[in-house]
C-alpha cells in the first residue's frame, strides 16, 4: 500500500489490473512480498488467495489517498478495485476477500463515497439473489453502517417494523418481586448498580440462565412475516449496551434463524457524542433517526412490552405529525411526510430464575463489585455505590401461596380499566393470607400446627374495597379443618392501588359471592415472609426493620388475632 502511495507520488503512474504496469508490481510486489502482504490485510498465504488481495491493497490505498488529500491517486485506486472485482466473482477466495475489503472501505472512509457506493452496487448485482449472499451475514453484524446503507440502497422502503427485546421477543429473567424488596428491585435493574456488571442484565448472559428462558413464538411468527415483506425494513432495538450484550442478543436471534435488517443496542456514546441516560431516550433518538432516513415509508410499527415506552411513542409520532401537517407554507417542504405509527403493547414475558440461583448470581455480581470498589479498579459502569452486601427483612408470618395458584387468583381481581393492570399504579399480590405481622410465638405455632403446615383453601366471595383494594375470602377445606389468621374473616388481597394499604381489606363488608367455576381451591404453606435486599455494607442491619408498628391495641391497623375452630361455615 505505501509502496503503491510512493510509486504514484514519484512517478505519477499507478498500475491498473491487465495493464502492463499491473504485470509488473504483481510480479516484483505479490510474491515477493507474500508473507508480509498477506499478514498485513489477514489473509492466507497461498497462490490461490493471493491474486484477489489487491481488492483489499486497492481498498487500503484508497483510505490512504483520501487520508492525505491525493485526489488523483483516490480515482486511480478506485479504477484498479474496479477492475479487480470483476475477477473470479464467484470463487470462494474472490467473495472472502470482496467481503474483507468491504471492511477496509467502511473503516477508511466516510459517506458520501464513491468507493462505499461502489461496493454497494457490487453486492446487489452480484451477491444480492445468489446462496453466495448468506457470507455476508457475519458483515451485516459487523459492520452496521454496511448493512445499512445496502438496505436503503436495495428497496423501496414503505414499511418500518421495530421490535423490543427484553420482555416483547426474548423472555428476560427479572428480579423476582417475591424474592426482593421493593427499592432493590429497581436497584437491580439499574445499569449503574454493580461496578462492570451492568446490573442484573448480566444474570441472563450465562447460557445457563438463558435456558431458563426462552423466546416467544409468537412475535418470533411476527418477525418472519416481517423480514418476508419485501417493501419492509425489520429492526430489533433493544436498550442494552452494545459493549456488555451485542454477542449475546445476536447469539439468541440466530438461535431462532431470524435475520433482521438492523439489531440496534444503546452505545456508549451516541452518533453525536450524547449520553444516553435512559432507554427511552435512546429508543426515541434512534426512532427519530429512522423515520427522517426511511423518509418515504408509509408507516412504522413497533412492538414494545412497557407501559410507560408505550405511552411514550405514541405522544412522540402524535407530536410529529402535528408538526408536519403544521409546516409553514412559504417555508421550504418538510424533510417527510407524516407517517402511520402503530405502537403496540405486548404482553410482557414475566420470568424468574431459581430463587437459590437467583440469590448466589446477585451475591456473586456483589463479590466482583465489592473488588472493584476495594481495589480501585476500572469502573466502567460508573456505579457511585460503595461496598454492598444482601440483608433480610421481615415482612408477615402466613399461609403462603405458590406462583401457580396465585396467578389464577389474580384472574378474580376485576379491576378496571384493564390498562391500569400494566401501569405503576398498581401492585398485583394474591401471594398468602395474613397470620400475623411478626415473627411468631410458640403460641401462634401451636394455633396454625407450626410452619410447614399445608392448608387448603376454597374462594366463597370477591370484593372491591374504594377502587383501591381487590380481594378474595377464603374459607378452609374440609371446613372443619383448624386454622388461625390475623383477621376475623380469612383473605387474600390481590391487588392494591398505589397508597393504599393492604391491612384496609379487614375493613371489606360487602362481599359478591363467586359462580362455580370461579370458586378455585387451592393449597397453601405456614410460613415466613421475608424479602432481600442490597445495599450498602456500612448501613444498620435491623433484620426485622419492616415490621409494622403496634398502634392502639393492633398491629398496623389490623384487627386481633382470631381463631377458627369447627363451627358453621363463613
Amino acid at each position: 500500500m505505501v509502496a503503491r502511495l510512493l510509486l504514484f507520488l514519484y512517478t505519477r503512474q499507478y498500475p491498473v489490473r491487465g495493464t502492463e504496469e499491473w504485470q509488473t508490481l504483481d510480479d516484483e510486489y505479490y510474491y515477493a512480498h507474500r508473507k508480509q502482504l498477506a499478514s498485513m490485510i489477514k489473509c492466507d498465504d497461498n497462490e490461490e488467495e493471493i491474486p484477489t488481495i489487491s481488492l483489499c491493497v486497492e481498498a487500503a490505498v484508497y483510505g490512504l489517498a483520501e487520508k492525505y488529500e491525493v485526489p488523483r491517486l483516490k480515482q486511480l485506486s478506485l479504477e484498479a478495485y474496479q477492475a479487480s472485482a470483476k475477477m473470479n466473482v464467484r470463487s470462494p477466495p474472490a467473495i472472502a476477500q470482496f467481503t474483507r475489503s468491504i471492511e477496509i472501505v467502511y473503516s477508511t472512509t466516510k459517506p458520501p463515497d464513491q468507493l462505499r457506493d461502489f461496493v454497494i452496487w457490487k453486492t446487489q448485482t452480484d451477491y444480492l439473489t445468489t446462496p453466495y449472499f448468506t457470507l455476508f451475514r457475519e458483515l451485516f453484524t459487523s459492520n452496521r453502517d454496511f448493512a445499512w446503507d445496502l438496505k436503503v440502497a436495495v428497496a423501496d422502503i414503505k414499511h418500518l417494523h421495530v421490535y423490543d427485546f427484553d420482555n416483547t421477543l426474548f423472555s428476560s429473567p427479572l428480579p423476582n418481586p417475591q424474592l426482593w424488596a421493593g427499592p432493590t428491585l429497581g436497584l437491580l435493574q439499574a445499569y449503574e448498580c454493580f461496578a462492570n456488571a451492568g446490573g442484573t442484565k448480566r444474570l441472563w448472559a450465562h447460557p445457563v440462565h438463558s435456558r431458563a428462558t426462552g423466546i416467544d413464538e409468537l412475535q418470533v411468527q411476527l418477525v418472519e412475516l416481517s423480514i418476508k415483506q419485501k417493501d419492509a425494513l425489520t429492526v430489533l432495538l433493544t436498550g442494552r449496551g452494545e459493549t456488555n450484550f451485542a454477542d449475546v442478543v445476536k447469539r439468541i436471534v440466530d438461535s431462532k434463524g431470524l435475520n433482521f435488517d438492523l439489531i440496534c443496542l444503546k452505545p456508549e456514546v451516541g452518533p453525536n457524542g450524547q449520553h444516553f441516560v435512559t432507554t427511552a431516550e435512546f429508543k426515541n433518538e434512534f426512532l427519530k433517526h429512522l423515520v427522517f432516513t426511511y423518509k418515504h415509508a408509509d408507516e412504522i410499527r413497533i412492538y414494545e412490552d412497557r407501559p410507560k415506552h408505550v405511552k411514550h411513542f405514541r405522544e412522540y409520532f402524535e407530536k410529529l405529525n402535528k408538526s408536519l401537517l403544521s409546516h409553514p407554507i412559504d417555508q421550504p417542504p418538510p424533510p417527510r411526510k407524516p407517517i402511520t405509527a402503530d405502537v403496540i403493547q405486548v404482553t410482557e414475558l414475566n420470568s424468574y430464575l431459581d430463587p437459590v440461583i437467583e440469590t448466589s448470581s446477585i451475591q456473586a455480581l456483589i463479590n466482583k463489585h465489592n473488588t472493584v470498589v476495594t481495589k480501585g479498579l476500572p469502573n466502567t459502569t460508573r456505579s457511585p455505590y460503595p461496598r454492598m452486601k444482601i440483608t433480610s427483612s421481615y415482612i408477615y408470618f402466613g399461609y403462603l401461596i405458590n406462583p401457580t395458584d396465585s396467578a389464577r387468583l389474580l384472574t378474580l381481581a376485576y379491576i378496571q380499566p384493564p390498562s391500569l393492570i400494566d401501569s405503576s399504579d398498581i401492585r398485583l399480590m394474591a401471594n398468602s393470607i395474613l397470620i400475623a405481622p411478626r415473627p411468631p410465638n410458640r403460641q401462634t405455632l401451636d394455633k396454625v400446627g407450626g410452619k410447614g403446615k399445608k392448608v387448603t383453601w376454597q374462594v366463597t366471595g370477591t370484593a372491591v374495597f374504594e377502587n383501591k383494594i381487590w380481594a378474595a375470602r377464603v374459607a378452609p377445606v374440609p371446613e372443619t379443618e383448624k386454622y388461625y389468621t390475623n383477621d376475623p374473616v380469612p383473605v387474600v388481597v390481590l391487588a392494591v392501588r398505589k397508597g393504599a394499604r393492604p391491612i384496609d381489606a379487614g375493613r371489606i363488608q360487602n362481599w359478591q359471592p363467586v359462580p362455580a367455576e370461579k370458586a378455585f381451591i387451592f393449597e397453601t404453606v405456614v410460613g415466613d415472609k421475608q424479602t432481600l435486599k442490597v445495599e450498602a455494607e456500612d448501613s444498620g442491619d435491623d433484620r426485622y426493620e419492616s415490621r409494622p408498628s403496634n398502634r392502639g391495641g393492633t398491629t398496623n391497623g389490623y384487627y386481633g388475632g382470631c381463631s377458627r375452630f369447627p363451627s358453621h361455615p363463613i
